[in-house]
């Protein structure tokens, strides 16, 4: 299924968990040496990196983090980027693995396309977990 919507905060969260981030659930003062209050918890990502909330969808972020996840795990060979003839403004993406398309998005925002292209990679490893 191709999601053309914008994503919801929830799907953000189980994006970027899946991608490797976590937070450390501590939520008070931080930064509080140069006067500044934060009051959420950091999120971390595999490497270590702090952010004060969840990293923004666009592609550099994407490719960091969504896709070198795929790369280490071996689960894609290509992603092709392309737009809808009929409707040039809607870009398309397809994650690759063998002869399969394993996942598809589009959207306006090429990373919208790839974000929903991946989601759908994690709904399904989901689905097999479940069957597992």
């Amino acid at each position: 299924m191709i999601e053309t919507k914008q994503p919801t905060q929830e799907e953000i969260k189980k994006f970027w968990e899946w991608c490797g981030f976590h937070n450390d659930g501590i939520t008070g003062t931080h930064g509080a040496d140069n006067g500044v209050e934060y009051f959420k918890p950091f999120w971390y990502s595999l490497t270590e990196e702090l952010y004060m909330e969840l990293p923004p969808i666009n592609l550099n972020k994407l490719f960091k983090y969504a896709v070198s996840k795929l790369e280490r795990e071996n689960r894609y060979h290509n992603i092709v980027f392309g737009f809808d003839r009929t409707c040039p403004e809607i870009k398309t993406v397809q994650v690759i693995f063998g002869n399969n398309v394993i996942g598809a998005g589009e959207s306006k925002d090429p990373a919208l396309a790839l974000f929903w292209a991946i989601y759908e990679i994690i709904k399904e490893g989901e689905k097999n977990n479940e069957r597992n």
